[in-house]
């Protein structure tokens, strides 16, 4: 399971402002998650969500993507 609370500090709050590319914010996720996610296996969760700027938006294209 990927968690991202975007409440924290350290949460990439403006993950969603350059677009919503979701191999570009997959490798970010990667990164600030330090794990490998992948579509067959990995739950994400993103928690506090309204706290990202475009963030909302995202799901739908996560939802056709992968």
């Amino acid at each position: 399971m990927a968690y991202i609370n975007f409440e924290r500090p350290n949460a990439p709050k403006n993950l969603f402002e350059i677009d919503f590319d979701t191999d570009r914010i997959i490798t970010v996720l990667n990164a600030y998650c330090n794990l490998k996610i992948t579509a067959e296996d990995t739950l994400i969760v993103f928690d506090e969500i309204q706290a990202a700027p475009k963030g909302i938006k995202s799901h739908s294209y996560f939802i056709n993507q992968l």
